[in-house]
């Protein structure tokens, strides 16, 4: 029974991460950011930001139904709307 329990929890994990997105698996710690963090990040609303997207400002990527933007960038704009 022993042997068991810890094979049950691995694969319990295993399919808690396939169920989840690629963001909650993992993307957003390796530099991306949903349009909801860079919201709160840069202290824009969430129409500003599209507006940036959509006149091309910042790059966005969909994954799934979710609109990730990088990381970097949203750092290099917040470096640059500090310094005006």
């Amino acid at each position: 029974m022993n042997q068991k329990e810890p094979d049950i929890a691995s694969r319990a994990q295993k399919e808690s991460t396939k169920r989840r997105g690629p963001d909650q698996a993992g993307v957003r710690g390796k530099g991306f950011m949903r349009v909801k963090e860079a919201q709160r990040f840069l202290s824009l609303s969430e129409t500003t930001l599209y507006r940036m997207i959509s006149r091309g400002r910042l790059t966005a990527f969909k994954v799934g139904r979710r609109t990730l933007l990088s990381r970097v960038e949203l750092e290099n704009l917040a470096i640059a709307r500090e310094s005006e």
